[in-house]
């Protein structure tokens, strides 16, 4: 083997795996930036890139990050945000608003019960 087929090589197969890396980084719904539009401040979901990111996400994920772009938390810091780190955050929101609401009901249920005080 010529010392040029192995230059080639040792410079080839580097970067096909690097192209490979990058395609599949992009490829990926999880690592796609919600667009956040400081004008109107609010996130731009409705962009025909991030729809079609959207469609590869499972029905619960795509719900999870529409509910986020739609509660857009005012007064936080934007910055580009992934739909995983976006999921992550609706989560969190939607078991402390759970519980939230499980507090509340159980204070309504001892409020209900509790004897009249005379």
């Amino acid at each position: 083997m010529s010392i040029r087929k192995l230059a080639l090589i040792v410079i080839a197969v580097p970067l096909l795996f690097m192209s490979y890396g990058l395609y599949k980084r992009e490829n990926n719904p999880y690592n796609t930036n919600l667009p956040y539009n400081g004008t109107t401040n609010r996130f731009e979901i409705e962009r025909p890139r991030i729809q079609k990111q959207l469609a590869k996400l499972p029905a619960e994920e795509r719900a999870l990050v529409e509910a986020y772009a739609k509660r857009n938390p005012r007064n936080a810091v934007i910055y580009p945000m992934p739909f995983r780190e976006a999921i992550k955050l609706q989560r969190a929101w939607n078991a402390e608003l759970a519980a939230s609401e499980a507090r509340a009901a159980a204070r309504q249920i001892e409020v209900s019960v509790a004897p009249p005080n005379h």
